[in-house]
């Protein structure tokens, strides 16, 4: 499973930005993953809208999924502000999500066509966020956590949160790219705990909860680099750092609030 050791990379008299570094005795990898840089890969990218379009209809066509928005329909989505948060289109554009209006509740099928009726706009970190949900039940989920977390007062929808009824053992967290030097006895300790984001309790054998790295660029998991997570949250934070999968379901609530406050005012002026 791999084990980890510390070493120093560079001479020993090396300056300040050669800092000790984790390395895994199996993969020689180090412990924590370097940051790609902005901008990195090929310049000559073609259109990304183009470029986007084209990898959501080659998913439709492999998952057997209905295809029927027209390029401007879908280029359009692509430009408008995300429907979960509100966040204006950047100059390569928004993604598209599925609103999983469907009669099938699993398989390719289940989130629905790609079709005018059952597609709106995502930016990327509501698209990863949402996954298989409905927009409802993302903006349940948001709204659950942002209020548990002391953000705000936006409600709580613990329906959301799926209960998990297989239990992960300590093993299970071993892979080519990430290791742990938990004991069974602080895994077991940390996975009893209630959710770190909202807080949903492990209840055996109805629900268990596993570890989500505070850090995913970290690669080993300690009883500083990780907490305990339902497997509803840790799908939906993705890799991102706590502060920015918060922030982002703070975001996400406010724009609701935002969205119902203005629905709210328009029928009042139309029965006024």
């Amino acid at each position: 499973g791999g084990t980890w050791r510390e070493e120093q990379s560079g001479p020993a008299a090396s300056s300040t930005e050669e800092e000790d570094q984790l390395f895994c005795s199996r993969c020689r990898r180090p412990m924590r993953e370097k940051q790609r840089a902005a901008g990195h890969g090929s310049s000559n990218r073609q259109c990304p809208f183009l470029a986007r379009l084209k990898g959501y209809q080659r998913t439709a066509k492999e998952k057997g999924v209905a295809f029927s928005l027209t390029d401007r329909a879908a280029v359009a989505l692509m430009r408008a502000p995300c429907c979960l948060c509100g966040e204006p289109a950047p100059l390569d554009g928004h993604g598209i999500t599925r609103l999983r209006i469907s009669t099938l509740t699993a398989g390719p099928g289940a989130m629905g066509p790609y079709s005018p009726e059952n597609t709106a706009t995502a930016c990327s970190i509501c698209n990863l966020a949402k996954g298989f949900h409905t927009r409802d039940e993302f903006m349940s989920l948001c709204r659950h956590i942002a209020t548990h977390q002391g953000l705000g007062d936006y409600g709580r929808f613990p329906e959301v949160f799926a209960n998990n009824v297989s239990k992960r053992s300590r093993s299970c967290y071993i892979s080519d790219s990430k290791t742990h030097k938990l004991s069974n006895a602080e895994f077991n300790d940390i996975v009893a705990q209630p959710c770190f984001y909202c807080g949903k309790k492990s209840n055996p054998p109805t629900h268990y909860n596993g570890l989500d790295r505070l850090d995913s660029s970290v690669r080993v998991y300690t009883q500083d680099t990780c907490v305990s997570c339902c497997g509803t949250c840790n799908v939906a934070k993705y890799r991102h750092s706590v502060q920015v999968f918060l922030d982002h379901c703070k975001k996400v609530a406010e724009y609701q609030e935002q969205q119902r406050a203005t629905a709210g005012c328009t029928i009042e002026g139309q029965e006024g």
